[in-house]
């Protein structure tokens, strides 16, 4: 009750719960739904928790079950001040780091603010990776599929048996080198740049 108070009054918005086991129904439907609206972006937690399961627990499902990496969901864990051992255990079993009790807000709040950082460089990073994916994998001016995706992806699409039977289709733009001689080649790009727009409309869930 007092963390939950601590946090609100620094404006985050807490789920709470006193048992791993509710905590890890909450991280599966999480995991298995990739766009929930507001996903989790720290846990906290004791070692010791109603339930059967403890905290460690919950850290190994975090980490071994659901495979979030340190950066993709840290985790602040809750310590007696005199259990070492304890401490020693919270980074082994997968935990970013450890506050001890008596809790003080400065204290946690610090923590909080450095695991959140960490946890929102992490997003912007893989933000950034998907977007030099899609660079890489599309065609800068008419927006469909590279060659190097074609030759990266095309053999494994056409093995998928989800895609059976596979069907290809190549498509020539009648007389597009007098476009480009009369209107010039600026005009052949738009040209170039609409047909990609209509063949990605056209076929959504194919590779254009």
């Amino acid at each position: 009750a007092v963390i939950c108070k601590i946090l609100e009054k620094h404006g985050l918005k807490v789920t709470h719960t006193d048992s791993a086991e509710i905590a890890m129904e909450m991280l599966q439907l999480q995991h298995d739904n990739d766009d929930i609206p507001e996903p989790f972006d720290l846990v906290i937690t004791d070692f010791y928790l109603k339930g059967e399961l403890t905290g460690g627990d919950l850290l190994y499902a975090i980490r071994a079950r659901f495979h979030y990496s340190h950066q993709a969901l840290p985790v602040l864990v809750i310590t007696v001040h005199d259990h070492q051992k304890n401490h020693v255990e919270v980074f082994h079993a997968g935990g970013n780091d450890f506050v001890t009790k008596p809790i003080l807000a400065e204290v946690i709040m610090a923590r909080i603010r450095l695991l959140l950082l960490i946890r929102h460089q992490f997003e912007e990073l893989t933000k950034q990776a998907e977007n030099m994916r899609w660079i890489a994998a599309t065609d800068s001016l008419t927006g469909v599929r590279s060659k190097r995706y074609l030759v990266d992806n095309g053999e494994e699409y056409i093995q998928n048996t989800a895609n059976q039977p596979v069907w290809a289709m190549l498509i020539d733009i009648d007389f597009f080198k007098k476009i480009n001689d009369k209107l010039g080649h600026i005009t052949g790009d738009h040209v170039l740049a609409e047909l990609g727009t209509k063949l990605n409309q056209a076929f959504p869930s194919d590779m254009v």
